[in-house]
């Protein structure tokens, strides 16, 4: 009997464990999922902001500049580009 009382403890102890760790997991998860978004939000921002101010310069406003900060490598490499050339 005192060891089925206590494989049951156990059991209930490491189901505890679990349920912790998967909890920790999974706000992780999510605060990850969270960040890969607002850097999506933040390039999307960037990319319609170059756009617009690719526009102006077509039509001879050569004051305009981006001014989103891009969360992407690429487009941070881009913006550098583009404020050299101005």
């Amino acid at each position: 009997m005192i060891l089925v009382l206590d494989l049951k403890l156990f059991l209930q102890v490491l189901l505890q464990q679990l349920n912790d760790e998967l909890e920790v997991m999974g706000m992780m998860i999510n605060s990850n999922a969270q960040n890969i978004k607002l850097g999506l939000v933040q390039d999307r921002n960037t990319i319609h902001d170059f756009v617009q101010t690719s526009n102006n310069i077509k039509q001879g406003d050569l004051t305009k500049r981006v001014n989103q900060i891009p969360n992407n490598p690429r487009l941070i490499e881009l913006e550098d580009v583009n404020k050299k050339k101005y």
